[in-house]
């Protein structure tokens, strides 16, 4: 994909969900200095995307908040796993040795 500011883009990962915010689910994402924005859609170097759940459908702003904060602290941090059961245990013991 080359975009209008002319750079050559690679998609790295797809993630398709569906989220339903009449049961307690927020979807918030992030793009890290959008080099263009329109109709709702930013291109930009580094984006994330947060899916949270919660039982109580009453905390529908203060979810959206939390979950906004995370998405720009994912996508700073540039995180090398998703999930903990990806990490090797050698990396583990790693990080728990600093």
């Amino acid at each position: 994909m080359i975009s209008k500011t002319q750079e050559n883009c690679k998609l790295q990962k797809l993630y398709q969900r569906r989220w339903n915010p009449e049961e307690g689910e927020v979807l918030h994402s992030y793009v890290h200095n959008p080099a263009k924005v329109s109709n709702n859609f930013a291109i930009g170097k580094i984006g994330s995307i947060v899916l949270m759940t919660s039982l109580d459908k009453a905390a529908g702003k203060g979810l959206m908040k939390l979950s906004g904060e995370l998405a720009l602290h994912v996508a700073a941090m540039k995180p090398t796993y998703l999930y903990e059961e990806d990490v090797p245990q050698e990396e583990r013991e790693k990080v728990l040795d600093d």
